[in-house]
């Protein structure tokens, strides 16, 4: 078998993938990793040279900004393999219900803790101890 760029991988109803699609999707999502680690390198860097309180600034935007980079990088691959992103809105009102009623304490906690982070009260290097007598450093 003689393997072509522009050769069939999969074929359902009339829709069909492509080894050239399945590549740049691939390329796509890893590129936004990979911008998304240079991105917050540069953050790392800039805060070292800051005081601690920059440096939880900028671990909190380094945060959200690899969580925006990611998704859109996602939805661009997907995109890039010839699925219409706007016809997936019916699938994903059902995730988000699924996500509302099954991990409902996962998404609280992803949630708070970017709440702490953007609220500043706790800061990455604080020693924290909690009622419990648990004791650590936030990282």
């Amino acid at each position: 078998m003689e393997l072509t760029w522009n050769m069939e991988e999969l074929v359902i109803g009339s829709y069909t993938l492509e080894l050239s699609q399945l590549v740049v999707a691939v390329v796509i999502v890893i590129l936004a990793f990979m911008m998304s680690a240079l991105l917050r390198a540069g953050l790392h860097r800039i805060s070292a040279k800051k005081d601690i309180n920059a440096a939880a600034q900028m671990y909190a935007l380094g945060r959200i900004l690899h969580y925006i980079l990611i998704t859109m990088g996602v939805v661009f691959a997907i995109s890039s393999l010839g699925i219409a992103v706007g016809k997936l809105a019916l699938i994903a009102s059902a995730l988000g219900i699924g996500i509302g009623l099954g991990l409902q304490s996962m998404v609280n906690n992803f949630v708070s803790g970017l709440v702490l982070l953007l609220e500043r009260s706790v800061k990455v290097g604080d020693f924290i101890e909690l009622a419990s007598g648990t004791v650590g450093e936030v990282r």
